[in-house]
């Protein structure tokens, strides 16, 4: 009974452990799509898309700081200290270069929502 107790226990201070490293994640989350995808875009026919399998490349003062790649559906998470990031593109992309924002500012002891559109330079 006891070692039921016991384990009991440890998965409850698990629990709580997980759960507040979750809530005090410092970071950026969201989703990244590139556009415009045809030279003239139409009203009912969407002009963008999520940026699948792209790598972002977060910097502070020129220096990498992170990077993380997108998901099949263009979403992205990544843990990063508070403060400002200049944001990128890593090469080699088909997709485009040109990101926004540019850059952005994360929040101490949150997980912010930014959504980043990629310029694929199509005119």
């Amino acid at each position: 009974m006891r070692s039921l107790v016991a384990i009991a226990l440890a998965c409850a201070a698990a629990a709580v452990v997980a759960h507040s490293d979750a809530a005090t994640a410092t970071g950026l989350r969201g989703a990244v799509t590139r556009g415009p995808t045809m030279p003239v875009c139409r009203v009912d026919d969407p002009c963008e898309e999520p940026a699948a399998r792209v790598t972002i490349v977060f910097a502070q003062n020129g220096a990498e700081v992170a990077r993380t790649k997108t998901t099949e559906r263009g979403t992205y998470r990544v843990q990063l200290a508070a403060g400002v990031y200049s944001v990128r593109v890593a090469p080699p992309s088909r997709l485009g270069r040109t990101i926004t924002p540019a850059h952005v500012r994360v929040l101490a002891g949150r997980m912010r929502t930014v959504r980043f559109s990629i310029d694929t330079g199509i005119r």
